[in-house]
């Protein structure tokens, strides 16, 4: 069983969970039927939205295929922190809910890295298992 992708898969879905409602919480504040209506807020939380569900499922493939392959459960788990931070700060930068740090930036960068070091890390095993 893939025990470390299954926890950071259901912490993502509970951020998932978090920002759906916060996008749906918007159109109703607002009366937008459809799409953004013009709003920033609305525009803000759903590209947030967007973007998680843009970037999660790859980060959940390749952190499977890593534990799968037989990485140590260290660098899976930083696969998996990563990933949840990074989402986190950016969903906090993408609605101004942070002023500390641009978290848009930061979690935007994480989750290039992200997807660069898992990537070359599951491109590797598997190419050299074709060897």
């Amino acid at each position: 069983m893939l025990v470390i992708t299954a926890l950071y898969t259901s912490i993502l879905a509970f951020i998932m969970l978090f920002l759906a409602y916060k996008t749906s919480a918007r159109r109703t504040e607002a009366k937008i039927n459809l799409g953004t209506g013009n709003d920033d807020l609305m525009e803000r939380r759903s590209r947030a939205f967007g973007n998680f569900i843009e970037f999660v499922p790859m980060f959940i493939l390749l952190m499977a295929m890593m534990e799968v392959q037989g990485y140590g459960t260290i660098y899976v788990h930083i696969l998996g922190i990563t990933t949840v931070v990074g989402r986190i700060l950016h969903a906090l930068g993408m609605t101004n809910s942070i002023k500390i740090i641009n978290g848009r930036f930061v979690g935007a960068i994480l989750a290039y890295l992200s997807l660069l070091v898992a990537g070359a890390f599951v491109l590797y095993m598997s190419a050299s298992q074709l060897m």
